[in-house]
């Protein structure tokens, strides 16, 4: 039974950590950058040497380099506009919780002498 647990921590996240899915555009952004650091880097590099580059695999070596850099650009401001309306939604929050306790309705039970 441990090992299965053990195995699913490995493969996925870490047992007890905390967070949101990833978006799509940081999917996305994740595969540019994994392309930009080993293929695209090889042939801009290759061509910085003074190696023979294919003209259009060195245009698309750029290509993808500019594009995830963009991605990237997309993603952290996604994530700070989602961090932000987190934020904004808690102080909201906050301030409503502040104005109601202040107008409380005061119940006393007492009972009314008949006479």
């Amino acid at each position: 039974m441990q090992t299965a647990q053990q195995e699913k921590r490995q493969r996925g996240r870490p047992f007890g950590s905390v967070g949101t899915k990833a978006s799509k555009l940081r999917k996305i952004a994740n595969k540019l950058k994994l392309l930009a650091e080993t293929t695209a880097m090889e042939i801009v590099q290759n061509s910085l040497d003074g190696k023979t580059v294919d003209k259009e695999q060195l245009a698309t070596a750029k290509f993808t380099i500019t594009t995830a850099k963009q991605f990237h650009q997309a993603v952290v401001a996604e994530e700070e506009n989602k961090k932000a309306e987190i934020d904004e939604a808690r102080e909201e929050a906050s301030i409503e919780m502040e104005e109601e306790g202040n107008g409380r309705a005061v119940f006393k039970l007492h009972m009314p002498r008949s006479e």
